[in-house]
């Protein structure tokens, strides 16, 4: 799988979306509310949200929307780009942006 573009997503309800070749696939994820750990910065939030979501989702082995929103707008760091960078390796998912 391959990223090739990851920006602001033009759908009005959601934040960020984010676009794979081989196989194509589009997601847009997230809320345009500003209260994720990349916004807040919070640990502890972020802690008690990812075990929220852990305890529910079942496919932490696939990439979609809430793979996405927990792992890039609550991953381990304040940072969009490092989250990102993260789940790629993660997901062993090349980075053709």
């Amino acid at each position: 799988m391959r990223l090739v573009e990851f920006t602001r997503s033009p759908r009005s309800d959601k934040r960020f979306f984010a676009r794979f070749m081989e196989p194509e696939r589009t997601i847009h994820f997230g809320t345009r509310k500003k209260n994720t750990y990349i916004d807040h910065g919070n640990v502890n939030i972020r802690d008690m949200h990812v075990l929220r979501r852990k305890s529910y989702l079942e496919e932490w082995n696939t990439v979609n929307e809430e793979t996405m929103t927990t792992g890039i707008l609550w991953g381990p760091t304040p940072s969009v780009e490092g989250n990102l960078s993260r789940m790629l390796l993660l997901f062993n998912i090349q980075d053709d942006r």
